[in-house]
């Protein structure tokens, strides 16, 4: 092959790497970092931080999210409730919580990063409606999250009851506790900035 064609060739190749490199390698790259890293805090937030601001990061984020943690221990649900891409984050979550085939792991994530960032108590409602009957882990872990959005102690008590229990609190009376909170959420930005995941 002559010269010229192989630099050709040798050029063609460096360009596409370089592109697939900026076209999701490089954020998949991040994202198997930050789960690598998962316990080492400075290092996941990081990458957390630049996969918050790249459309590939939030979607690796969406399908890795769950009440659970996800694979990286919260650093997905991170990105989701302080990413700055708000038309792409919220529309893809609340695709999620109107989707009949979604599972609900994921759909009561996505209710409760949702409130985190819109301070919107109608997804709090929604979390509540899944997890007040006596369910499995993930409504254990969905009523000790839902407990974390209040001050209240005796609210939290009252939230914070075993899975295999029904929450003794009526429909009407978790309205009344939405409306205080709703109160006192006004004067507070909305963004979910007191959501802590592991490597914070």
């Amino acid at each position: 092959m002559p010269r010229f064609r192989k630099t050709h060739v040798a050029i063609a190749l460096i360009v596409v790497l370089v592109g697939l490199w900026y076209w999701g390698i490089r954020e998949r790259y991040w994202f198997w970092c930050m789960w690598i890293d998962r316990q080492h805090g400075p290092t996941a937030r990081w990458y957390a931080e630049k996969l918050k601001a790249s459309p590939i990061g939030v979607k690796l984020a969406l399908k890795d999210m769950d009440i659970y943690g996800g694979t990286t221990r919260g650093g997905s649900i991170w990105i989701l409730t302080h990413s700055p891409l708000s038309g792409i984050v919220e529309k893809e979550l609340s695709l999620f919580l109107e989707s009949p085939d979604m599972v609900l792991s994921k759909k009561q994530m996505a209710a409760l990063i949702m409130w985190r960032r819109t301070h919107d108590s109608a997804y709090l409602e929604k979390l509540f409606y899944w997890i007040k009957e006596p369910g499995d882990l993930g409504t254990d872990i969905g009523r000790k999250l839902l407990a974390l959005c209040f001050d209240s102690d005796e609210w939290k008590k009252s939230l914070d009851v075993p899975y295999s229990e029904k929450l003794p609190i009526s429909d009407k009376a978790f309205q009344q506790m939405l409306y205080q909170l709703s109160n006192e959420l006004q004067t507070q930005p909305a963004g979910g900035s007191t959501y802590q995941a592991n490597f914070d």
